[in-house]
């Protein structure tokens, strides 16, 4: 779950930023193969890109030069915005956070 927060969350900040951003096919391009596994190390790494990612994100908002309502550039007629697709990440984070819970409280490892 942690890893397909992160690959939507890139197509995002690529959509918004990138100049050759390409569309990415669903589900495979926003989903680790069905029997992906991983180490801590692979663990780390995902959460701290994720972690990265979301702060570029941050500091677009926060910058006053960027305008959050302006065209983005890979938009073309649909004239999506900047608020929009962070509405859209802040969504999705925490829908997906949502669902980490209540997987952790099944099976009882549950901390508040």
């Amino acid at each position: 779950m942690v890893e397909h927060l992160r690959l939507a969350q890139k197509d995002i900040l690529d959509y918004i930023a990138s100049e050759q951003y390409r569309w990415p096919t669903f589900p495979e391009d926003y989903w680790p193969a069905a029997r992906a596994t991983t180490d801590l190390a692979g663990w780390n790494a995902s959460v701290k890109q994720f972690l990265a990612d979301r702060q570029e994100l941050v500091a677009l908002v926060q910058n006053p030069a960027v305008d959050l309502l302006a065209p983005l550039p890979n938009s073309g007629r649909h004239r999506h915005h900047l608020l929009r697709e962070i509405h859209i990440v802040a969504a999705h984070n925490a829908y997906h956070t949502g669902e980490l819970i209540g997987l952790r409280r099944v099976m009882g490892i549950w901390r508040p």
